[in-house]
This record gives structure tokens, C-alpha cells and sequence, in this order.
């Protein structure tokens, strides 16, 4: 089975604020809120690796924040250059991911919490992202 990358969006690729992942969303101004310095670039280079076809965005977002996050994402050029749609997959619960990533394939993992980690148990390989300057860049 051929691997397959999935990537958390808040605190992972949009920087958390005040430790919460959906506040930059909320914000009016979420369009100007910064992807996390080198996101871009770092995401490029998996998707040398893994391909375009095998990397996910799988990230808890509910309600309007789903629709937010897609236009941010536009809005920053990851999509469609680095993502398309089809592989952009949100849930409600945190817990979800894990079905998410069986149904997908997902052998590696990027998040920034601990326990969706460690709630992974059918993903082999998972990264810890941690970020906190970033928290403070975004406010600026």
C-alpha cells in the first residue's frame, strides 16, 4: 500500500492564537492571518515525496469555519497548488480523524495535540508540530 500524509490545518499550517487553532478563522481579518513560517515550502517538499494524489489535509472545523478555512487556504496558494479540494477533509470531533485517516490510508500524521496523536492507532508514523512564536506573529 503506497504511503499517505496527513496534515492537521490549525496550529499546523494556519498558527494557532492564545492556543486555540479556530480563533484566527473567527477573527474578520482571518484572510491576513500568516500560515506558519515555511508551511508552504515544508508542504511543497512532502508533496515531491508522498505526491499530490497522497497527502490530506484532516483537521477538526465545523460550521462557517469550514468555509473560512477553504478560502484561506485559496487565499495562501494552497489550493489549488498544493491541494486540491478533494483532499481537504474536516470533522466536527477531533476523535473522527481516526476513521478519517483508516478510510484514506494515512501512514504519517502531522498534528500539533498530543492526544489526536496518540488516538492514531492505525497511523504508523506521527509528527508532533509545535509552533508558539507563531501564535505571537499572528496577532501582529
Amino acid at each position: 500500500m503506497p504511503e499517505g500524509l496527513g496534515i492537521d490545518l490549525g496550529g499546523v499550517v494556519i498558527a494557532e492564537i492564545w492556543g486555540m487553532s479556530w480563533v484566527p478563522l473567527s477573527l474578520p481579518t482571518f484572510r491576513r492571518v500568516q500560515p506558519i513560517a515555511t508551511a508552504k515550502e515544508s508542504i511543497a517538499r512532502l508533496v515531491e515525496r508522498f505526491g499530490k494524489e497522497r497527502i490530506h489535509i484532516v483537521s477538526q472545523c465545523r460550521g462557517f469555519h469550514r468555509d473560512r478555512a477553504l478560502e484561506w487556504l485559496e487565499h495562501h496558494g494552497f489550493v489549488p497548488e498544493l491541494f486540491t479540494i478533494e483532499r481537504i477533509h474536516f470533522c466536527d470531533r477531533w476523535q473522527e480523524k481516526v476513521a478519517i485517516c483508516a478510510e484514506l490510508g494515512i501512514t504519517h500524521f502531522v498534528d500539533n495535540k498530543p492526544q489526536v496523536l496518540r488516538s492514531l492507532d492505525g497511523v504508523p508514523n506521527k509528527h508532533l508540530f509545535r509552533s508558539w512564536p507563531e501564535a505571537l506573529r499572528a496577532l501582529a
